[in-house]
Order: C-alpha cells, then sequence, then structure tokens
C-alpha cells in the first residue's frame, strides 16, 4: 500500500522509551512527533528527540497541563492518521482540540491508554482540586473511547479496564510498553554471598518504598542489603525512614551506565508498587536475569509467571515471604532469572511496534 501522507503522534514529552519506540517506527511509516513538554516534573530525563521529524507545542502552562488549541488546522491536512497518547490533564488541551480537529477532517484516530485508574487514585479524592480535574479527564477519556477508530491498550489490565468502559474488544489492541532489551541480556552476573535487592525507580509515594524499607528491616539477616536507586521529592524522607538501617544504600538518580551496573550486581529486584499501569522498570530487570517480585497493581505483572512472585499492594507479609524464599533459594533466584530472559524475549520493542504499524495500517486501510 502505497503512503502519500505522513502519520502524527502526539505526546507528552520525549521518554527515553517511547524516543526509541518512535524511532524504529519511523523506519517503516512516515511520521511526525508532536510533544507538549520538554521535560516535566522532577524527572532527569534527556529531552533528546530521536531522528523522526519531532516538534514542541507551544503555549503557556496552567496546573500542569498545557493550554494550546492543539495542531492548526492547515497542519493537520497532510496527515493520513492520528495516534493520541493519553497524558491525563497534561496534554487535555492540546489533545481534546486536536482531536475535534481530526473529526472534523476525518482523519482516523488511535487512541493509546497508557494511565488507568486503580484504588491507589482513591486516596487524592479529598482534594478538591483533584476532583476538579479527574472529572474532566473522564469524561475527554470516554469521549476519546467512543469516537476513535481504534485504541492500544499496553496490558491486559489496561484491556480489562476499557472493558469496564464498555470499549467493544475488537476495537482493543494489546501492545505491551516496550525498550531495547540488548545492553540488559549482555550482562554478566556477579558472583558472591553477599545479597543485594535492588528497587530501582522514580521515588514517590506510590512505588510502595515505605513498605519495602520496613519489611527489609524486619529481616535481621547481615548479608542482605537494599540498594534504592532513583531520585524524587519524598527521597529525604525515606533516608530518615531508613537511617538506622547501615544495609539500606542510597543512590540517588543513576545514569544508563550507571543502572547497567546496579543490574549486573543485584541478586532480585523488588517494586511493591501501589498505582502502575506498565512498570517498565520491570522489563529492565527481566532482560538482566532477575527474578522479580511486583504487585498485580502493575500491568508488567502479566510478565511473571515462573519468574517471580506477584503479590497484592501492601501486603507485609506477602512482601516478606517473597524476599526471604529469595534470599534463602540461590538456585530458586538462578532458576528464575532464566526464566525471565526467556519470557522477556517475546515482549520485545520490535513486536510492540510492529503492533502499532499494524494498528495504523488497518485505520487507513
Amino acid at each position: 500500500m502505497s503512503i502519500n501522507k505522513r502519520f502524527l503522534i502526539i505526546h507528552n514529552l520525549p521518554a527515553p522509551y517511547r524516543v526509541s519506540q518512535f524511532d524504529l517506527m519511523s523506519k517503516h511509516l512516515p511520521i511526525d512527533i508532536f510533544y507538549g513538554f520538554k521535560k516535566k516534573g522532577s524527572r532527569k530525563w534527556s529531552n533528546k528527540t530521536g531522528s523522526c521529524p519531532s516538534f514542541f507545542i507551544s503555549g503557556p502552562v496552567f496546573f500542569g497541563s498545557k493550554i494550546s488549541l492543539g495542531i492548526k488546522s492547515n497542519q493537520l491536512k497532510k496527515y493520513k492518521a492520528a495516534l493520541f497518547f493519553d497524558s491525563g490533564f497534561d496534554m487535555f488541551f492540546v489533545n481534546f482540540f486536536t482531536f475535534i480537529k481530526c473529526l472534523i477532517f476525518k482523519i482516523p484516530i488511535v487512541f493509546v491508554v497508557t494511565q488507568i485508574d486503580t484504588n491507589w487514585l482513591n486516596i487524592k479524592k479529598n482534594n478538591l482540586f483533584y476532583l476538579i480535574k479527574a472529572f474532566i479527564v473522564k469524561i475527554y477519556r470516554k469521549i476519546f473511547y467512543s469516537l476513535s477508530k481504534h485504541i492500544i491498550a499496553n496490558s491486559k489490565m489496561s484491556r480489562n479496564y476499557l472493558l469496564a468502559y464498555n470499549v467493544p474488544i475488537k476495537k482493543i489492541t494489546i501492545a505491551p510498553v516496550s525498550i531495547d532489551i540488548n545492553p540488559f541480556l549482555k550482562l554478566n552476573k556477579k558472583k558472591g554471598n553477599d545479597i543485594d535487592i535492588l528497587f530501582l525507580s522514580y521515588v514517590r509515594d506510590s512505588k510502595g518504598l515505605e513498605l519495602l524499607i520496613n519489611v527489609f528491616m524486619s529481616i535481621r539477616q547481615k548479608n542482605i542489603r537494599l540498594h534504592i536507586v532513583g531520585d524524587g521529592d519524598k527521597l529525604s524522607y525515606y533516608k530518615f525512614l531508613a537511617k538506622k538501617d547501615i544495609r539500606i544504600i542510597f543512590h540517588g538518580h543513576s545514569s544508563d551506565e550507571k543502572k547497567l551496573n546496579f543490574f549486573s550486581k543485584a541478586a532480585f529486584f523488588v517494586l511493591p508498587t501501589e498505582h502502575d499501569p506498565w512498570g517498565l522498570v520491570i522489563n529492565e530487570a527481566m532482560a538482566s536475569g532477575l527474578p522479580v517480585i511486583v504487585t498485580d497493581s502493575a500491568g508488567s505483572s502479566e510478565m511473571v509467571r515462573a519468574n517471580g512472585f506477584v503479590i497484592k499492594p501492601n501486603s507485609f507479609t506477602e512482601l516478606k515471604s517473597a524476599i526471604e524464599i529469595l534470599i534463602k533459594n540461590k538456585e530458586q533466584r538462578l532458576s528464575m532469572g532464566l526464566e525471565s530472559r526467556k519470557i522477556i524475549s517475546k515482549y520485545s520493542l520490535k513486536n510492540t511496534v510492529d503492533k502499532y504499524i499494524n494498528v495504523l495500517m488497518k485505520v487507513v486501510s
């Protein structure tokens, strides 16, 4: 099929894993990417946009949302289809107004679900401003779910969330969030008697770090260490919480190169998250050949079978039991690590990109 027009992609910011995905997509389709922000919050990502044509949408920011009427009408006419990534209130104005124009010009729309509601969000419901934003986003999502030609969900959990909104299953394609796993596959595991447990994530309440620290401190074995890698607004609180246990080591933000080093030294990986539509760090841990402990509130938990443990969020007992099993059983750690690499091979970046391309070609055929 010949392609006379280009494909439009709208995303909130150039996250490294998305940039890699878009670069690979651009080898097969002519795409233009419009970002709302160069950086957002405390994340220390690079704002590099990769090799395909990329643009930043201008406009002021109001309560965290980019204020803009979206892509101009004369620009939109050159696109064959539009791919929107759900970024909640951050991109509400950009997405909403561009969406309306796409409907007017009969440009097929594909909507990517990157955010879902879980029980963790209930803790914010006593915040009036949050309630207003949540109401606005809920209405606009319903419109997108109804009028988009196709929807991409990043996990089975996201698909089930869409089904609860009465989205027809034939309208949904699951395309998991993926990374280039090759750098992780090359890692050599360290040998020794010490057991290094790794937590690597952007540090915020929803990641379950307080629970992990408390569980770890209750295990008195001397040859174990907990490495906490990541930065965030509440990092000082967690340091205070763990200050009496010298086995807990904080490393702050890590570069990609240093991150590989942490994975190579770890015995297993823990992410006791309360809310994660996916949890890309689980991909990295599995590609590094690590057993993983993750909660069923992460979309990536669908990858965890004989390679780790899926536990309930906020369960001290389940988390402690899983950690103690892995501490005591070296052979089990090794077998689970091998299983992780076997499973993650099916979640390659190429497979994800193929699914995106197939969906885009389907909506324009």
